[in-house]
């Protein structure tokens, strides 16, 4: 086993542990990138130090959050208006339709547009356009709607 070794702990820098390098060994290529985690070496980061070649960004948690939340918001303001606008075709050619059948028609065509919405996307895209007036329920029967003009 190779023996590690302790870098001084610099006020300025942060000390992270990393495997210890592989050049002990003849056996081993000067072209490979692998190492042995084995051991535990102690290296110092220098914080100011800025490479041509690579950049690595690293966000603090709160705004990794707020970015994954603001692009779930986006998508799901995306799905919505495009459920909006299948529900809207498909009730302009029919008229007039059973909820269940529209349900099946729209989850089949939003399948399409490559996202599965579940029953209850479908239902509140509904009473949203019943709400604007887009849809109306039938008043013969209850589980149909008819498409408002």
């Amino acid at each position: 086993a190779s023996s590690a070794f302790l870098v001084p702990r610099d006020e300025s820098s942060e000390q992270r542990a990393v495997p210890p390098s592989s050049s002990s060994s003849s056996s081993s290529s000067s072209s490979s990138t692998s190492a042995s985690f084995s051991d535990t070496v102690y290296v110092s980061l220098i914080p100011d130090f800025r490479s041509k070649y690579k950049r690595l960004t690293i966000l603090p948690k709160k705004m990794e959050e707020d970015k994954e939340r603001g692009i779930s918001e986006d998508v799901i303001k995306d799905r919505t208006l495009k459920c909006q606008a299948i529900l809207v075709r498909v009730m302009k050619l029919k008229k007039c339709m059973a909820y269940r059948e529209l349900v099946v028609e729209v989850v089949r065509q939003c399948q399409h547009a490559h996202f599965t919405p579940d029953v209850s996307f479908v239902r509140r895209v509904v009473e949203g356009l019943i709400d604007t007036e887009y849809l109306r329920r039938a008043e013969e029967k209850r589980d149909w709607l008819e498409y408002i003009a």
